[in-house]
This record gives structure tokens, sequence and C-alpha cells, in this order.
């Protein structure tokens, strides 16, 4: 089974430098999970998490896959929806690879709601984040899953929360997060660990869409490649991105059949003229770059 170790950060960790996330890196740790906001007990307003931005920025300089999680009081499925799309807002323009998760576990709004109101609150914020082409999951801890929310819709991805030695959840799941007492080089204090059963940077949802394999794709941003650097002969799953990216962004009507070939090179080559950067065929690291953070 596949395991993949990373950790989740909110302002109780503080403002971490690009150092800080490199030693976290090194330390084994593949992906982190951001806190990216919540909305207050007693404001009822959605805020951002103050190390929000800062941990993005060095977190992606470092090469660490990123995924968020937001903090959620709803007790409705429009005040769900609220706190989705403030998150997709401050998501705009940001490479996320790993799932956006509602974080459920308040106990001062949320622990009086019915089974079913929860799980409406829960679908509703996995809906509006799965249209705007993020993946979208469920944090809670097992005993939360277990008796205070109800039905989470299957393509919805779970991180179950038990400080144990294994994860007792008996229903689907693909992220776990063992302790709450984690010690990793780069980080002071303790620090949530976590396992990923589940390589969600290879933007396996995608595959998982009839619309991946058609010629043109006309919906929300698609995923891009976890890396850059392809070229002429290299072959997979994230060569389908680049050619995903490269349909949407300029309709060049390309097979998406995983192989880093001429008529992708052509295409790159027509990118990279468009974007005004070395036009020589690799989608390397300054093409990925301009693919991040244009927007049509």
């Amino acid at each position: 089974m596949t395991q993949i170790k990373g950790v989740d950060l909110s302002y109780a960790q503080g403002k971490l430098t690009k150092s800080n996330f490199d030693n976290i890196k090194a330390s084994g740790i593949n992906f982190v999970i951001l806190r990216i906001g919540y909305t207050g007990t007693s404001s009822r307003q959605c805020s951002i998490d103050s190390t929000f931005e800062n941990n993005y920025a060095n977190a992606l300089a470092a090469g660490l896959e990123i995924g968020a999680y937001y903090y959620s009081t709803a007790t409705n499925t429009t005040m769900a929806k609220k706190e989705a799309n403030y998150c997709i807002a401050h998501l705009k323009g940001k490479h996320i690879t790993y799932p956006v998760y509602i974080d459920v576990e308040d106990t001062v709004y949320q622990t009086r709601q019915s089974k079913t109101t929860l799980a409406k609150i829960c679908n509703q914020f996995c809906k509006t984040v799965n249209a705007a082409g993020y993946t979208a999951g469920v944090y809670a801890s097992k005993n939360w899953f277990e008796t205070k929310i109800g039905a989470i819709t299957e393509k919805h991805t779970k991180w179950v929360a038990q400080y144990y030695s294994k994860c007792t959840y008996k229903g689907s799941y693909d992220m776990w997060q063992y302790t709450s007492s984690g010690s990793v080089k780069g980080i002071k204090g303790r620090v949530d660990m976590n396992y990923s059963y589940k390589d969600f940077s290879i933007g396996q949802k995608d595959f998982n869409s009839k619309e991946l394999y058609t010629s043109n794709y006309p919906g929300t941003f698609p995923t891009l490649p976890g890396r850059g650097y392809f070229r002429r002969g290299d072959k997979g799953l994230q060569v389908i991105l680049v050619q995903k990216y490269l349909n949407w962004f300029g309709n060049y009507k390309l097979k998406l059949d995983g192989s880093y070939g001429p008529k992708t090179i052509a295409a790159v080559k027509n990118f990279q003229k468009k974007m005004k950067i070395k036009q020589d065929g690799l989608f390397g690291e300054g093409s990925l770059s301009k693919a991040l953070y244009y927007r049509k």
C-alpha cells in the first residue's frame, strides 16, 4: 500500500521560511496541508489563516506538494458554500496538488447538528470546491465520522484523525492523521503527522474523468504536473497533464496519449512563444511557472 508522509500546518507553527521547508522535505515529508482559513465562532465571518500565504510560497519553493484545509463552523449549506468559495478565491493562481478539505470538529455550533445536516454541509463544501477544479475532502476524527457525520458522497476523499497505532475506521479514506505530537526538523514544537495512501500529486481525479480524454478541455483550470521538465520521449500520466493543460490553453487538440512527441513539442513551443520565454519545446520549470499563474 502506498504510504506518503505529510504534515498539516497552521498559525500554531508560525510563519516558516524556505529553509524551514527545505529541512521539512529533507526529513522525508512529501506534502503539507495548510490551513487556509476559518469561520470565527463569534464573528461568524470567513478569515484567512495568518500564515497561509507565507507558508504556501515557501512550501512551493521547497518543492513540496500542497493541499489546504478550512476550519468550518457552518451550520447549513449556505454557510458551507460561502466557506468553499472563500477558499477558492484565496487559492486562485496557486499550485494545489493535494485536496482541499473542510475541517469538521467545531464543538460550539456543529456538534449540535444532526448527522444529516453535517453530511449536507460537508457535501456542499466539497461539491463547490470540486466544481472549481480541486480534489475535495472532509477532515474529521474517527469518532465524528462514525457518530456525528452522515453519508459523504463517495467521490469526496476522507482524512481521518485517530491517534493510535493504526487507523481502525471501517469506512473508506485516503489519509490518516496518526498523531498531533510529531517532531520534524524545520518545525519548532509538535506538529500533526499524516499518511496519505493515495498520491494526489499525479492528478488522479482527472484520470477518472471522461473529460480528460477529450481533445479540447473546455472546463475549469486543469491540474498541472507536480514537476517541470519534460522532453522528447517522456511518457506517462504526468505528460497527459501537460497535454491537457496545452489543450485548455490553446485548443491544440493534442491526443492525450501520455507521449511527449512532435505535436506536444510544437504546442509547447507555441505556448512558450506566447509567454515570451525560451522556445526550446521542453516543458521545464519556466514553462510550469508560467502555466501556474496564467489564467484566461
